[in-house]
């Protein structure tokens, strides 16, 4: 939804270098599109009606069965809707609807979404609970992961450089509904790589 095209592009290749993946270890099991060129607009507030786009859920629905996807990830969230990121009802109506979409084309469907911005010197870890905008969305979701940067104060014991540490992030389970949640921290790091 805010990346050009070429750009997502760029992050693939540099992954499956990094990984040594050949073009034919992918095949066509991957398929990119972005907000700028192709807009994904799946709902909006018009005079003060709750519209879903229906027309765009339907095709979303055709060429997900046709091309056979497992995963349906919208990044951000809030690029895909106009709604009013605090309206309960409206954010309800619009991840509701992506349920269905998943049912209807058994697959899943992911949501990537911002937490608020922390107040200024507040370097506490965040939650799910710190999601931005309406409750709606935690609730209806089945399962949420929360991604945190490491902290300053973890540096010395996990002997990184303080000035490294934004290369370094934490991924948690912080809901789950279908399975047993684990307090388990997955630790990734970003590197850079030179196409």
């Amino acid at each position: 939804g805010e990346d050009p095209q070429e750009e997502t592009q760029r992050r693939v290749v540099a992954a499956a270098k990094h990984h040594g993946l050949k073009p034919s270890d992918i095949g066509n099991r991957l398929y990119t599109d972005t907000g700028r060129e192709q807009s994904i607009m799946l709902g909006q507030i018009a005079r003060g009606e709750i519209t879903l786009e229906e027309t765009l859920f339907e095709a979303l629905e055709v060429e997900i069965q046709a091309r056979g996807i497992d995963v349906f990830i919208l990044d951000p969230f809030v690029s895909s809707h106009r709604m009013g990121e605090n309206d309960n009802n409206a954010i309800d109506a619009i991840v509701k609807r992506l349920a269905k979409l998943a049912d209807r084309c058994n697959c899943a469907v992911e949501i990537v979404h911002h937490v608020r911005k922390p107040s200024a010197g507040n370097e506490e870890q965040t939650d799910v609970n710190d999601a931005r905008g309406a409750s709606a969305l935690l609730g209806a979701v089945r399962s949420a992961r929360v991604l945190n940067v490491l902290s300053a104060d973890m540096c010395d014991t996990v002997k990184i450089d303080p000035n490294d540490r934004f290369s370094y992030f934490s991924v948690t389970n912080g809901k789950s509904n279908m399975t047993k949640r684990s307090g388990d921290l997955k630790w990734r790091h970003l590197y850079d790589f030179d196409l």
